[in-house]
Formats: structure tokens, C-alpha cells, sequence
């Protein structure tokens, strides 16, 4: 399976269930996850790293970044890992 798999499965996921979700690879900066979702109000972002991918320390930073506060960034690996979080 490769991310844009997992990304689209993330999107067919979104649209069931009315959900906002956004790709944002192509249209921002270098580091910046792959995904946002808005939920409830709530914003999440997922970096989808499949197979051999691996973080680069600018997305390991941003990441960190972002779950400053709260844990609002991951990594996924999967479909599956991205649904777990959203049934929280």
C-alpha cells in the first residue's frame, strides 16, 4: 500500500461521515503534514509515512510543534491507525 492509498481511504473516510478533511501536499510549506481533519471543532494533522518513508527532522519539529499543547499531530502508517484516532 502506498500513502496516497492510505490518503485517499482517509478521504472516502471523511466524506461518509461529514467530516472536513484536507490534503495539503503540493500547496505548503516543507515539513507541514500531509492531512488535516476539523472534527467537532477540532483540528488534527496526520503524516502518512508508509513502507521505508521516514520523517525528516523538519516534519519530526513541526510535529512537535504542534502537539505543543495538545496531541493534535501523528504519524500513521495505515488506514486503520488514522481510524483509531478518529474513534477516540
Amino acid at each position: 500500500m502506498k500513502a496516497s492509498d492510505v490518503q485517499g481511504r482517509i478521504s472516502k473516510y471523511c466524506s461518509k461521515n461529514k467530516i472536513y478533511y484536507n490534503k495539503t501536499i503540493g500547496m505548503s510549506k516543507a515539513g507541514f503534514p500531509d492531512v488535516i481533519v476539523v472534527r467537532d471543532s477540532k483540528s488534527f494533522y496526520f503524516e502518512v509515512k508508509v513502507g521505508a518513508d521516514k520523517l525528516s527532522p523538519l516534519q519530526i519539529y513541526t510535529i512537535k510543534q504542534l502537539n505543543k499543547k495538545k496531541e493534535i499531530a501523528f504519524v500513521i502508517t495505515s488506514f486503520e491507525d488514522f481510524e483509531k484516532i478518529m474513534e477516540r
